[in-house]
């Protein structure tokens, strides 16, 4: 339990030193393109602004659950959710087999979460890439995460403290742990 409560710790503060920034607008088209005829239409979906798919890639969460793997100082952890109507949230430090139980409370430790309430954040220094937007903020940290097909799919700490990949759906191996 204490080396699942030191991730949490690292997790939260894993990003101080900030990289100078000014926040960018966002800049994104919506909507699909529409080719050929009405009976044979193909749908291409374009390509969000950040601001959109941090929003996209909560709502998925909220909906289907997620998975984080994240590694962190030498560690390897699984973050995960089951958003259900027993909802159950879980990490697990695969180095030491150690599990801890996550209340609806502490979901900022998701990286999703942390981005999303970010977004709602003034004092938020955002600095948008290609697929990827680096946030920083005091009390959710110092990340950047990348996109794909809309979505955030990976993420790193900005001071090399941790990287992961994300999945939006619950691991039920972790989820059994809980029990």
């Amino acid at each position: 339990m204490k080396h699942a409560l030191l991730l949490i710790a690292v997790l939260m503060i894993s990003g101080c030193a900030a990289t100078p920034g000014q926040s960018t607008e966002q800049t994104s088209e919506q909507g699909s393109v529409q080719s050929g005829s009405e009976s044979s239409s193909e749908q291409v979906e374009q390509e969000l602004g950040y601001e959109e798919i941090i929003e996209r890639s909560h709502q998925m969460f909220l909906e289907k659950g997620m998975t984080e793997r994240v590694e962190s100082a030498g560690d390897k952890y699984v973050l995960t959710a089951n958003p259900d109507s027993d909802f159950k949230a879980g990490l697990y430090n695969e180095t030491f087999d150690d599990i801890l139980n996550v209340s609806r409370d502490n979901l900022q430790l998701f990286t999703v979460v942390s981005a999303k309430l970010m977004l709602e954040q003034d004092d938020t220094v955002i600095e948008e890439g290609e697929d990827s937007v680096s946030l920083t903020h005091p009390d959710y940290g110092d990340f950047t995460v990348f996109f794909e097909d809309n979505l955030i799919v990976a993420g790193e700490s900005n001071n090399d403290g941790w990287t992961g990949t994300f999945e939006y759906q619950p691991d039920p191996e972790t989820l059994q742990r809980l029990e």
